[in-house]
């Protein structure tokens, strides 16, 4: 349970199975957000994440992955070209190890 706050990013398929086993998106939201992950996206087809917002949080069990990100280690920037949400490791996050045979 507490190795799961060191995970960055997570995929989990929901659908009718989670329906079956007694679970609604928010349950699992819910859980995940107390672990740290805080946005979750929908995996579409290519490298594409589709955010869920607030009010789509809805039970649908539509079958769909959906991707949540650990937003102590990840931000969520803007391409000031693009205009498209990139997902890159916040500064702080990053570490770098001397190398102690140098």
């Amino acid at each position: 349970d507490e190795k799961l706050r060191d995970v960055k990013v997570i995929q989990f398929e929901y659908g009718t199975p989670t329906l079956m086993c007694g679970y609604g998106f928010l349950d699992i939201f819910n859980f995940l957000n107390t672990k740290g992950f805080n946005q979750p996206f929908y995996l579409a087809p290519g490298p594409l994440l589709v955010p869920i917002e607030p009010d789509d949080f809805k039970e649908h069990y539509s079958h769909c992955n959906i991707v949540m990100l650990n937003l102590k280690y990840l931000e969520i920037v803007q391409d000031s070209k693009t205009g498209q949400a990139l997902i890159r490791p916040k500064e702080e996050a990053l570490v770098i190890k001397e190398n102690s045979n140098a």
